[in-house]
């Protein structure tokens, strides 16, 4: 866990008890206490983490009849918060801290003095970090904050061990409890006047909501309020994660500026681009919306020089970007354009478009095509993995195959979860638009066909949903629009991914005549009320009434 007292409190690898030892040999001489230390040493050692928790807190109980400083009561606490994490057994901290913890750290526990918080406890936080602890760190970061308030330590570590733990276990948590944490802890040290780690604390609760979409809004409110130029390497490039998913173009902007102030420090013509930074400018490409901004694209074009490894992405994204909102039928016509733009010295990537674009246009707009010649799928594939899958489900035969469009949907989807989208380029995704005139009818369709086995309806309309869900935030704008396409999943019960479609149509502007948005609207409105979803009520309702003349 990233220090987040403004001061060194690093520790050796395992507890010592040099002052404890020092106050024992020098004033009490108690060969009992003596004893207690050795064996909860030695326990540790064993890795009995339990049984030294239980040494230490015997041992508290005789120390705490004799006149023993401050610093050698902090040296025996910070060791059993230690232990404790070590056994994932926090549990056993509470009598110890609730008896003996104002010993170490004393005051008022509502005082705002920064001498009487516990900032040694953060040795214990950074060993359930290095050890995967994070359930034990999460009790340990709640039972500080219970004991100290007023201090941010303990709201910190308890964000911190709840976000780590979504992230590396998967685990359920309530996102905007834990980004509360952190702005709780901003709050409590902005009130100790200590500047760095407030900004540290508003950089997690911002990035937090920016990454989950939990008040997006007030994520890049939070971020506003912190300079990259002010953290240290690992915050910055999380600084560059949380921004990446602002739905604004300058905070992506931002974003890689601050990949490239840390490339430029690493600047050596001798060596690799660090690890780090790669990941995370392929991370910046990859949240991306398809529709970028020309000094988005700038940004992206010196992270590319920078680091490289980025260059082919960038190309390749640009190849579909020119077709990704072409109507289908149009897509012949792309296709003769591409070619006289590319001449005869096309690239392999640029050819492959040229074969999409002529592919799609058959299978959409000729009713008697039976198939595709496999060099142009294989060409096609060899570049774009995805929109040669489209193509593969746009076939006649597999369209007409219920198992066979299952299966075609399914490896589309597949291809989503089991892919980093750096890897499947996401250029790729403007061509699924071509989908959805098409396989939405044929989903309704086979909805009511009882001839066609349940099971490969549910697998086609859950490889639908899927693919909807992931393509929606990211597409650029289809050729019949967003307004066009939420009425037309409405119309084949799909509300969710309509609620996602009209909202990318509210984003970008884009307006078809009042009575289709209004429709749409209102089907919208109509579902959440009949669904009893009030924030989703509240959302449409001002939407309603910010179309009402």
């Amino acid at each position: 866990m990233s220090p987040i007292a403004d001061t060194d409190t690093s520790m050796a690898t395992t507890p010592t008890f040099a002052t404890l030892e020092n106050e024992i040999d020098g004033v009490v001489a108690n060969a009992r206490i003596s004893f207690a230390l050795t064996t909860a040493q030695r326990a540790a050692e064993h890795g009995e983490w339990s049984r030294a928790v239980e040494s230490l807190e015997k041992l508290a109980e005789k120390l705490s009849t004799w006149d023993v400083p401050r610093e050698a009561w902090c040296e025996l606490l910070v060791a059993a918060a230690w232990y404790a994490v070590r056994g994932s057994n926090v549990a056993a901290l509470t009598p110890l801290f609730e008896g003996f913890a104002e010993r170490a750290w004393p005051g008022p526990k509502h005082a705002k003095d920064r001498q009487s918080m516990p900032w040694e406890l953060q040795e214990a936080f950074d060993e359930a970090d290095r050890r995967g602890r994070y359930d034990a760190g999460h009790r340990l970061g709640r039972l500080v904050t219970a004991l100290y308030p007023s201090c941010p330590l303990g709201s910190y570590a308890t964000a911190h061990f709840a976000e780590r733990n979504a992230q590396i276990h998967g685990h359920n948590v309530d996102t905007a409890e834990v980004a509360a944490d952190f702005e709780q802890a901003a709050q409590l040290a902005d009130a100790l006047d200590m500047p760095a780690t407030k900004e540290r604390a508003l950089l997690r609760a911002g990035a937090l909501r920016l990454r989950t979409g939990t008040g997006r809004e007030r994520g890049r409110e939070l971020m506003r309020e912190v300079d990259p130029a002010h953290f240290d390497r690992p915050d910055r490039l999380w600084y560059a994660v949380g921004m990446a998913h602002s739905p604004f173009w300058l905070d992506r902007v931002r974003a890689a500026d601050a990949v490239l102030a840390v490339a430029e420090q690493d600047a050596d013509p001798d060596q690799k681009p660090a690890r780090d930074t790669t990941d995370t400018a392929a991370y910046l490409l990859d949240c991306a919306p398809i529709e970028l901004q020309p000094l988005e694209i700038d940004r992206f074009e010196a992270l590319a020089d920078a680091l490289g490894g980025q260059a082919k992405e960038l190309k390749l994204r640009s190849h579909l970007e020119g077709i990704a909102s072409a109507p289908a039928t149009q897509a012949g016509e792309a296709a003769d354009i591409l070619a006289q733009s590319y001449g005869d010295d096309a690239t392999d990537a640029e050819r492959a478009q040229i074969a999409f674009c002529r592919a799609a246009s058959d299978l959409v707009a000729d009713g008697e095509h039976t198939g595709l010649d496999e060099g142009t799928v294989e060409r096609v594939r060899n570049a774009f993995p995805v929109a040669a899958k489209v193509l593969e489900v746009l076939e006649p035969a597999v369209r007409a195959d219920a198992p066979k469009l299952a299966t075609a949907l399914g490896e589309l989807e597949g291809l989503f979860r089991k892919r980093g989208p750096a890897k499947r380029n996401l250029g790729a995704l403007g061509p699924i638009a071509l989908l959805w005139p098409h396989v939405l009818p044929l989903l309704r369709e086979l909805r009511d066909d009882e001839d066609v086995d349940p099971t490969t309806v549910r697998r086609i309309e859950a490889s639908t949903k899927e693919i909807l869900t992931r393509w929606l935030p990211k597409a650029a704008t289809p050729g019949y629009g967003w307004w066009a396409l939420a009425a037309n999943l409405l119309t084949h019960d799909l509300p969710d991914a309509a609620a996602q479609a009209a909202r990318r149509a509210l984003d970008h502007g884009e307006s078809v005549g009042d009575d289709l948005e209004r429709r749409v609207i209102a089907a919208i409105l109509d579902r959440a009320v009949r669904g009893g979803e009030p924030e989703a009520m509240l959302e449409w309702l001002e939407v309603a009434e910010a179309l009402r003349p």
